[in-house]
């Protein structure tokens, strides 16, 4: 939640079901755990043909659900469907790669296509909450400009 500098909560993370905040923590995440796949034989497997689907993530759940009721005519919500896809696809490329043995192309991918849609997608995220946002009237306790 956004706080004020005194700490108190003034505006909630959450709009429309979807805790922004969250969202964006969980694909930030996936880096981490992209890499300790790459570099750590121990580490947790990921099924890339389950990781692929964009609609199976508590985002991707929202997007094809109540995000779609609630911001179906935003071309943010679009751009944010367009990019989200493309990163699950570019997070099971990585993994095939990486469970193949591939680690420089599982790492060029990480850095390469991986990196760009995850930068799109926390930046679609962060465009859509603010419009989201302007479109809601202010609530009691809820700071305004």
């Amino acid at each position: 939640d956004f706080t004020d500098n005194l700490g108190t909560e003034v505006v909630s993370d959450v709009i429309d079901g979807l805790d922004f905040s969250s969202a964006i923590q969980a694909h930030e995440d996936w880096k981490r755990r992209l890499l300790a796949v790459i570099n750590d034989p121990t580490a947790e497997r990921p099924d890339p043909e389950k990781v692929a689907c964009d609609n199976g993530c508590v985002l991707g759940k929202w997007i094809h659900g109540p995000g779609k009721l609630a911001h179906g005519s935003s071309p943010m919500l679009f751009a944010l469907r367009t990019h989200h896809a493309h990163f699950h696809k570019a997070a099971a490329c990585v993994l095939e790669k990486a469970l193949n043995g591939e680690r420089d192309a599982a790492n060029e991918i990480l850095s390469g296509e991986f990196s760009k849609t995850s930068a799109l997608v926390k930046d679609d995220l962060l465009q859509l909450y603010v419009e989201a946002r302007s479109k809601q009237a202010p609530q009691r306790g809820t700071a305004v400009a």
